[in-house]
């Protein structure tokens, strides 16, 4: 999986940096906006998609992102599931990812949990 250079644990710590109390549209939209404008100073490939619930409030791909891809999503999943770490498909095209840990998984079991999901990435 490529993660820029960055550790698990860095991931994890800026993710939690991420998560937010309550999102509202306006909040959505900047969240998006802010996303693609750092995409586009730093060059990079990649769609951005935020949403509150089922609802998708932001979406758009810059120049170089490839289209959803259901059957790596799909790949990824049956990897996964085969280790012992259950995933979940979602999104507009079936091609999100949802890793939903309890809040009482241990840092151990995270740790093997990442290592599962980033082993199935270099199966692609």
């Amino acid at each position: 999986m490529t993660t820029g250079g960055f550790t698990s644990e860095q991931l994890l710590r800026e993710e939690e940096v991420l998560a937010l109390p309550s999102l509202d549209l306006v909040d959505a939209v900047e969240i998006g906006e802010i996303c693609v404008a750092i995409a586009r100073k730093e060059s990079l490939e990649l769609s951005v998609e935020v949403r509150i619930g089922d609802w998708v409030v932001f979406h758009t791909a810059l120049p170089g992102s490839i289209e959803p891809n259901s059957d790596a999503t799909s790949k990824v999943l049956k990897h996964c599931t085969a280790n012992g770490v259950f995933i979940l498909s979602a999104g507009t095209y079936n091609n999100v990812i949802r890793f939903l840990p309890p809040l009482v998984i241990t840092d151990e079991l995270l740790t093997d949990a990442l290592g599962v999901l980033d082993a199935a990435f270099a199966t692609l």
